[in-house]
């Protein structure tokens, strides 16, 4: 099992393809880089493995489980160019969003364990970040 693959992947916004039937394979152990001019349709691919955007065509999966499905959205984690971290909202309710717009269960141990192990628990944060 791959840990990404996209197959035939088409999406569009109006009349603008941001992907053409993209097929990518990244094999379990390899680093994989894409690199392209800005509009090329690199966040675009990443934001349909996320499941936060929906193929017009083709199929995406994680870990063998289809992008935005339960199994998927715990097989991966994406950084996006801009994270969204407000000065009010500490690490925890910025975690707790997530975790709640992505309707995950049981995520509180893992979620308090790795923020402890990365010092991030009780640690204030540029911004006022807790």
């Amino acid at each position: 099992m791959n840990p990404l693959e996209w197959d035939g992947v088409v999406k569009r916004f109006g009349d603008t393809t941001a992907l053409a039937g993209v097929s990518l394979t990244c094999p379990a152990g390899s680093v994989t880089a894409l690199i392209g001019p800005n509009g090329a349709g690199k966040s675009t691919l990443f934001l349909t493995a996320a499941g936060l955007l929906v193929p017009d065509a083709g199929t995406v999966h994680v870990r063998g489980h289809a992008a935005g499905t339960p199994g998927a959205q715990r097989a991966l984690s994406l950084m996006p160019e801009q994270p969204d971290l407000y000065s009010a909202v500490s690490v925890w309710e910025h975690v707790t969003f997530i975790a709640l717009l992505y309707r995950l269960t049981d995520w509180q141990p893992q979620a308090t364990t790795l923020l402890a192990r990365f010092g991030h628990a009780k640690v204030s944060l540029p911004g006022g970040c807790a």
